[in-house]
């Protein structure tokens, strides 16, 4: 899979998570000094951590149940529309705020890599500025791409990090080969495993970020070499169909199941899904329906500590069968 190909003609370069991707698009579009950068309430808290580092503040639009934009208050340099589990967010409210305001659009398409929206566009190729997260995607130890659509662009990328990643990377491409040899979920097995054992110690199934995840971005910027290699020779067709069947299989598992309630209850041509995303009363059905599947259910997201303890409801129930 080549991204540069692939995203042509936005010009891409290639880091170490999403998140350095994030600072530098908010540091080339002159969202820093203290310039406000408008985010959905809805959002994983660590995306804090990249306003925070290019010297911006933070400021929030909200969402409905189905994850569709209110209204965007005045005054930002650059506003962030997502695409949340990899379907297409509208971006004329973002376009207009835009012309009217001055400011930048920067489209997260963290969830979305391959997705395409209804005029066939690839999502993070509709802004200024997008942002792609392949290790969410793909059996990836790290990788994330800043795609910069503007007339002209051009950004520095580190070298990719020849040690960066090895155990990770070994480790999860060791257990697919295993898993395509024997048909067995070795994965979701070792994953389980882990999240018992938490449970058992008293501990949360998954570890939570942190407020230092507000205020920074870890690690260093650079990609590893082993995720590029991986990524060149990641199959972008057979992929994108996989997870299509995948949604289709787990939405017929989870049709008429009580206290479920779809957020996307349709699959639009071109979209490359992350998950299912539901509103849900508890993880009980998604567990069993991701077990079946050999995938992962998961609560979604670790919301802002300024947002939590207000967030909505719709906020709060969010759950997915996640599919990497």
């Amino acid at each position: 899979m080549d991204l540069r190909a692939l995203y042509a003609p936005a010009h891409v370069t290639h880091w170490s998570l999403a998140r350095h991707a994030l600072v530098e698009a908010l540091r080339s579009c002159g969202a820093t000094g203290g310039a406000t950068v408008l985010l959905p309430s809805f959002v994983c808290r660590d995306l804090l951590g990249a306003v925070a580092a290019a010297g911006a503040r933070h400021a929030y639009y909200d969402v409905d149940e189905r994850l569709q934009p209110g209204d965007l208050p005045a005054g930002a340099r650059a506003v962030l529309a997502v695409d949340y589990f990899g379907f297409a967010a509208p971006m004329e409210p973002f376009r207009d705020y835009c012309r009217a305001q001055g400011a930048v659009l920067i489209e997260d398409n963290a969830h979305g890599l391959l997705s395409r929206d209804a005029d066939g566009a690839l999502l993070g190729t509709r802004g200024d500025l997008g942002i792609l997260s392949m290790r969410k995607s793909l059996r990836l130890a790290d990788g994330g791409a800043l795609l910069d659509c503007r007339p002209g662009a051009a950004h520095d990328e580190p070298a990719c990090d020849p040690d960066a990643g090895q155990g990770g990377a070994g480790i999860r491409a060791a257990v697919a080969s295993v898993e395509r040899r024997t048909g067995l979920p070795v994965m979701a097995a070792m994953r389980a495993g882990v999240r018992a054992a938490r449970r058992a110690a008293g501990r949360p199934a998954l570890p939570s970020s942190g407020d230092e995840d507000e205020r920074r971005v870890p690690g260093d910027t650079a990609i590893s070499c082993s995720s590029l290699d991986r990524l060149s020779r990641a199959d972008a067709p057979h992929e994108a169909e996989r997870r299509r069947e995948l949604w289709r299989e787990v939405t017929a598992d989870l049709d008429g199941a009580r206290g479920v309630r779809l957020i996307h209850d349709r699959l639009p041509d071109g979209s490359v899904p992350y998950g299912v995303a539901v509103h849900a009363d508890s993880d009980d059905v998604l567990r069993a329906v991701a077990r079946r599947h050999r995938a992962t259910a998961m609560t979604w997201p670790a919301l802002p500590a300024d947002v939590a303890p207000t967030a909505p409801a719709h906020y709060r129930d969010v759950r997915l069968v996640n599919f990497l």
